[in-house]
């Protein structure tokens, strides 16, 4: 079969990579011979690459979200899957997704994202790779997941009641694991919902949403579609919050619907809303704002709520001394209003430590993810909100990655150079949902194991959204072996990467320790910049090409260097900007400042001090100069690492190939964003 040549080839591409034991010899020699007598990715032939490549379009923008754009990929897909994947049982999986997607326009989302991976993959061989079995095997990848998506749709559009239940042991279904001490049984990825909802209800030109009378049709039915979809493959938690405009409302309706029909029982739902709080906020206030919460949602409990964005220290004191209002949800848990109490963060790590230490907690919403830990990337031991995790787990809390594809390094609109690593055993959303799902069996710290993520989430704005997350979470229950086999071979080839673009002789365990005696904006006291995470950035560039990424992050420190004022106290300026600094807290580097007043500048030696001052100025340069004006040349360097420069010349503007953005599965802009 398809999967079992896939299978074989993926292992003798491992066997290549391990050292050769008289074992490892024989076993590869029997792989060997088994491929000599079958033929791999006959599907997708040669004669039928080139097909697809003599009809990409020349001009085709992949950055684009306009669904107007979208016809030429969509052609791609049809032709690719028309001669890729056989007829079964009487119909094609072309016609499946067609089909089954249930509306004509998740229908075609689903071909551009596949038109989209056909397009790119069959660019990087031409580019980067120029190997002709890697792509054999990438493109194999991509029809073994249409296969199983295939069989997915089939599933869920059976219009039966209660298809969430009916029959589980032989329904395709997100796994479950035990969330912490809450002892629920938890989708190992969740839905969550900033995405779907008609507006953010934060002014600007769009309508405040009230009622369910002033939201559209159209969006309510993407937004049943979405949910319908995830609990039919087994993603039966749903994760919102007050602050995500009308997103309450619209769920509260949607679940009504859903509830009288029989389709779902409230008991199957594992159902989470958020609150914020504020320095002025009263404890009979957090209690009318948490039932005004449960009318929206049309529902007597929710099983789990959390104080939303508990990001300084300030906060920590709301809660437990000012006016402690943990006691709010500590009643209305007592009451049945709540089943369980967490909070979730964008803090500092040593805040989020203090949370967790608290004991009042049963779970946290925190960021942490293969590449790093967002706005904490480069506070504490560990460079991030590794030490938190440990202490989570020592509390037996449930531990809940937060934005593990956006924040995660928007995985969803990968470099080339990133999904060259990961390719042909998987794409970057299955590699970093795979390495958090395996996090108690690959990471070892202190001699310590078991130190587990136990769920993440992803934030659907169309049913498609939900698709690659949905198929690596079936790949994980079913195939976890080889699918960790493969998640091996990838961290292998990124730990490469990174030792290649960043380790010297001077820092030959940069990539490791580069955070060592550095510090974010807490620290820095007279500039308040947030030092490591501009260094992580510039890693992350180097290491994988993640310079949308890095834009992306480095963007909201612009714009708060703007608002610094040098004359105020880092109290002052903090208090100044606002609320919005607690969530995307830091300042850009500036050139002009005098670092050297700066905390880190005493606790490291002259050489990382320069290193540090040499990667600010390339990630300002980099993340604010347009394209058309950019121009980085690689340098050739005594430890014969790939360093980067740019320099000012106009007359050679260009951007490594790799670096550039590989496929953006978005093709249209998502509701609140409209």
């Amino acid at each position: 079969s398809r999967h079992t040549n896939r299978f074989i080839i993926v292992r003798k591409t491992m066997m290549r990579r391990r050292s050769r034991s008289s074992l490892i010899v024989k076993e590869e020699a029997f792989y060997e011979a088994a491929i000599a007598t079958t033929q791999i990715s006959t599907k997708i032939s040669l004669a039928h690459q080139n097909s697809v490549r003599n009809i990409l379009p020349q001009n085709y923008d992949f950055t684009s979200n306009n669904h107007d754009n979208s016809d030429e990929m969509i052609r791609v897909a049809k032709i690719f899957l028309s001669k890729s994947c056989p007829v079964e049982t009487g119909r094609s999986v072309l016609e499946t997704i067609v089909s089954k997607s249930g509306r004509e326009e998740d229908a075609n989302d689903r071909l551009v994202k596949i038109g989209r991976n056909v397009s790119s993959t069959l660019r990087l061989s031409a580019t980067v790779d120029n190997d002709q079995e890697k792509t054999d095997l990438s493109l194999d990848l991509l029809v073994s997941e249409c296969e199983q998506l295939s069989d997915l749709l089939e599933q869920n559009s059976i219009p039966a009641i209660k298809t969430f239940t009916t029959d589980s042991s032989k329904r395709l279904r997100v796994p479950k694991v035990r969330f912490g001490k809450t002892e629920l049984q938890m989708p190992i990825v969740t839905l969550g919902s900033m995405r779907f909802q008609q507006t953010w209800n934060r002014g600007g030109k769009s309508v405040k949403v009230k009622s369910m009378e002033d939201v559209s049709l159209e969006c309510q039915e993407n937004l049943v579609s979405i949910i319908r979809h995830a609990l039919r493959s087994g993603m039966n938690h749903i994760e919102t919050a007050q602050m995500y405009g009308c997103s309450e409302i619209q769920i509260g309706a949607a679940l009504k619907v859903l509830l009288e029909s029989g389709e779902v029982e409230r008991k199957e739902l594992i159902l989470q809303t958020k609150g914020a709080v504020s320095a002025s906020m009263t404890q009979d206030q957090l209690r009318r704002q948490v039932l005004s919460q449960l009318q929206k949602l049309q529902v007597d409990y929710v099983d789990l709520y959390s104080f939303h964005g508990l990001n300084s220290a300030g906060d920590y004191d709301l809660l437990f001394h000012n006016h402690k209002l943990i006691e709010v949800l500590q009643q209305l848990r007592t009451e049945g209003k709540i089943r369980f109490i967490g909070f979730s963060t964008h803090g500092s790590s040593d805040t989020i430590l203090r949370l967790i230490e608290s004991d009042a907690f049963d779970y946290a919403n925190l960021h942490y993810h293969w590449c790093g830990s967002y706005t904490c990337t480069g506070d504490g031991e560990y460079g991030g909100n590794l030490g938190n995790v440990v202490a989570m787990n020592a509390r037996d809390m449930g531990v809940f990655a937060i934005s593990a594809y956006d924040k995660g390094g928007m995985l969803y609109r990968p470099s080339h150079k990133l999904r060259s690593l990961t390719l042909p055993d998987m794409e970057p959303i299955t590699y970093g949902s795979c390495w958090l799902w395996s996090h108690a069996e690959h990471t070892d710290i202190s001699a310590k194991k078991g130190v587990h993520v136990h769920t993440i989430v992803c934030g659907a704005a169309r049913p498609s959204d939900l698709d690659q997350p949905i198929l690596a979470a079936l790949q994980f229950g079913e195939q976890k072996q080889l699918l960790l086999e493969r998640m091996t071979a990838v961290t292998a080839r990124l730990e490469h990467a990174v030792a290649d673009a960043l380790n010297t002789s001077q820092f030959p365990n940069w990539g490791r320790d580069w955070h060592a005696g550095l510090h974010n904006w807490p620290q820095s006291t007279s500039t308040g910049t947030m030092i490591g995470n501009i260094v992580w950035i510039y890693n992350v560039i180097h290491a994988y090409g993640m310079v949308d990424f890095g834009r992306e992050r480095y963007n909201v420190l612009i714009n708060n260097r703007k608002n610094w004022d040098a004359t105020k106290t880092m109290e002052g300026n903090v208090k100044a900007m606002g609320g919005g600094w607690a969530w995307m807290p830091g300042c850009a580097f500036d050139e002009s400042l005098d670092y050297s007043k700066d905390a880190f500048w005493g606790q490291v030696g002259k050489a990382k001090r320069e290193r540090v001052m040499e990667a600010m100025t390339f990630v300002h340069a980099i993340c604010t100069t347009p394209d058309k004006d950019l121009t980085v040349v690689a340098i050739d360097t005594l430890d014969k690492t790939k360093k980067y420069k740019i320099v000012n010349d106009k007359r050679a503007s260009h951007m490594p190939f790799e670096w550039k953005m590989a496929y953006d599965m978005r093709p249209w802009t998502a509701y609140p964003e409209r």
